[in-house]
This record gives structure tokens, C-alpha cells and sequence, in this order.
């Protein structure tokens, strides 16, 4: 059973549990079930259902409980403090503890941080087999491989080398139903590199019929690669297909983004206002400016002004009874 199958066969069971069970109850039975569970994939997908239910209660201190539960809390600890006072050289660090480590989750951010570290130092053969190993470690996570492609686009500048790893990390995505978008999108990238747009639109018609489950694991909806395209060419009706797909999951041009958000930011108030109350007002003042947007698409950019202080926010911002206003 692959990662999506797994995640969605417990959140059926977590509905089912929503439906029949009172709030605190179901934060019991999440607790009680993750306890008991030595899986170290499904702790994973537990423990994030369970962070929902702590962070919709506003339970700080049992969010902060769980995350020290987690397999890989410490190495990030670990490695944020390094950064802030690096004592040593990190790669010799990395390299010793990987030779130590068991755990495939542990060993997974570990060889990522060495790749990243032997890239940060252009020893970009390192790098690039440190995420091979990684790669063959786990033959169904593509991550390794996307990443090991945008090196080689963006700082080795050889798209064509970047090219056959992306397509290898392509065919793995869609295998397992993990990363798709992501690695598909860094396909198109390296095609715009390559100037072949026939790749582009190929890419788009993929990315168009790509269906999705909650387990299916991914980046959210990207259009760079379709606004760097030059005008005419690839089929106008692509073009336009995935550009409304953009629109209506909230991915806008860049100039499009900044007009939403002054006017997001022209309806908020010094005082605290439910973000549904603010998202219909800013609706209604595109509707004036004759902006066509989504509503959803309203709701990201008040939680991305939200996430870079243009706005202040009180709850969480994917429920409608959270509340933002302006920073004092």
C-alpha cells in the first residue's frame, strides 16, 4: 500500500470519527490511536491530524508536546542551531551521524542537509550523490531527484543534464501519486531552459488531467512557467485552460496578486475582523475594479499577508471564524 492509500484509509477513519464523536472526544481517540502506533508512516499522518485538532482548539502547549515527538524534531533543532553558531565544519558532522543512523525518515533530512551543504560550498558532485543515495534509499520519493534537477538547472546551468533527471523523477511522481505537480513543474522549468515550448504545453495537458485524493502529497498550484512563456508559442486553448485552472485554485500573475492584495489590505481595520467578513468585502471591491478572482483565491492572499505581516491574525486562517486586522 503507497502513501496515499495509507493517508486516505485513516482520515475515513478520521471522519468517521468526526461525525459521531464531540470534539474532545476525538482528540482522545487521535491520542489513543497514536500511541499505540509503530508505524512510522502512519505516526506521521497521525500526528499531523492531530496538530489540526490541537491548533483548532488553540492548544499551544499540546501542539509543542507533539512536535518533540516527532522522529525528526531533533535534528532540526539540531541544525538551526548550527546555523546560528556553527562550531564546526558541518559536512564532517553530517557525514558521521548518517554513518551512525538507522532510521529512513532520520537518514532522509540528513542526506538533504549534505546535499544542501555541499552545494552551498560548489562541490556540486557531492551533492549530486548525496541525493542519488537518497534516491535509492526510497525509489518512490521523487523529491530527491526534482531537487537534484533544479541544481543542475539553476546553479550548474546545464539544463540538458537536468533534463533526464527530471523525467526520471517525473515517471516516479506519477507511479506513486506523490509530488506530481512539483516535479512536473520543474519539468517545465528546465523546458523553457531548453526553449522548447511543445514541452511546456505537454507538461500543462499533464498537469490539467492530474485528479487528487487528500493522500496525493504535493506543491499547490504554480503558473510561472506559463507566464514565461513567449505570446503564441504553444495552442491558445492550453493556454487558456490552465490559466483558468490557475485562477480558480487561487495562482495568479504576479501583478494580478498585488492588486488583490491592496485591496485586501484597504478593507482591513485596525480592529479585529473574521477573515470571511474581510474576504467578501474584498471580493465585492474586485468586483468593482472588474478583477475576476475567485473567493478562495481571496483566502490565500490573506493568508499570505498574514504569513508576511501586512496583516495581524488571530486563529487559524483556513477556518472561517479566525480573525485578522491591520499590524499596529
Amino acid at each position: 500500500m503507497g502513501y496515499p492509500e495509507t493517508y486516505n484509509g485513516l482520515n475515513a477513519w478520521r471522519q468517521d470519527l468526526r461525525r459521531s464523536h464531540a470534539r474532545d472526544d476525538m482528540v482522545r481517540a487521535l491520542e489513543q490511536r497514536l500511541d499505540a502506533e509503530s508505524d512510522p508512516e502512519r505516526f506521521e499522518i497521525l500526528s499531523a491530524f492531530l496538530h489540526q485538532e490541537y491548533e483548532a482548539q488553540g492548544n499551544q502547549a499540546a501542539m509543542e508536546a507533539l512536535r518533540r515527538r516527532q522522529v525528526c524534531d531533533d535534528i532540526i533543532s539540531w541544525h538551526q542551531e548550527w546555523w546560528q553558531n556553527p562550531p564546526v565544519d558541518i559536512i564532517h558532522v553530517l557525514e558521521d551521524r548518517i554513518r551512525r543512523e538507522t532510521h529512513p525518515s532520520r537518514l532522509h533530512l540528513l542526506r538533504y542537509f549534505l546535499a544542501d551543504a555541499h552545494r552551498d560550498r560548489g562541490n556540486y558532485a557531492a551533492s549530486e550523490a548525496t541525493y542519488l543515495a537518497d534516491f535509492e534509499a526510497n525509489p518512490d520519493n521523487p523529491q530527491p531527484l526534482i531537487f537534484l534537477s533544479s541544481q543542475k538547472l539553476y546553479y550548474e546551468e546545464q539544463p540538458e543534464a537536468a533534463m533526464p533527471i527530471i523525467d526520471r523523477a517525473v515517471e516516479v511522481a506519477l507511479r506513486t501519486g506523490m509530488w506530481r505537480r512539483h516535479a512536473l513543474g520543474q519539468k517545465a522549468r528546465v523546458a523553457l531552459a531548453l526553449d522548447r515550448p511543445d514541452i511546456v504545453e505537454e507538461v500543462l495537458r499533464q498537469l490539467l488531467s492530474l485528479t487528487f485524493t487528500p493522500g496525493n502529497a504535493d506543491c499547490g498550484v504554480e503558473r510561472d512557467f506559463l507566464d514565461r512563456l513567449p505570446p503564441g508559442s504553444i495552442d491558445a486553448g492550453v493556454t487558456q485552460a490552465y490559466d483558468d485552472h490557475c485562477r480558480k485554485r487561487g495562482a495568479l500573475p504576479d501583478e494580478l496578486e498585488q492588486q488583490i492584495d491592496d485591496l485586501i489590505v484597504s478593507c482591513a481595520s485596525a480592529e479585529w475582523r473574521k477573515v470571511a467578513d474581510l474576504t467578501s468585502d474584498a471580493l465585492s471591491a474586485c468586483a468593482r475594479h472588474k478583477i475576476d478572482v475567485t473567493e478562495y483565491a481571496i483566502a490565500k492572499r490573506v493568508r499570505y499577508l498574514a504569513e508576511h505581516d501586512e496583516l495581524q491574525a488571530k486563529g487559524n486562517l483556513r477556518r472561517p471564524d479566525s480573525e485578522v486586522r491591520l499590524p499596529d
